[in-house]
């Protein structure tokens, strides 16, 4: 791979870590958890199954 060292985030350079976290529009920046994740259940067992 050319974005690490050795595959690692940690090592991370040049686009690889611009893609990841430094750039205004990286994965880190742009992302969010989903509910399902926050909460332990997907949506639809949230409201009883009513959609």
């Amino acid at each position: 791979m050319d974005m690490t060292e050795d595959g690692r985030f940690e090592t991370l350079h040049g686009w690889g870590l611009e893609v990841a976290v430094t750039d205004p529009n990286s994965i880190r920046k742009t992302s969010t958890v989903p509910e399902s994740m926050l909460r332990g259940k997907c949506p639809r067992m949230l409201d009883g199954g009513k959609r």
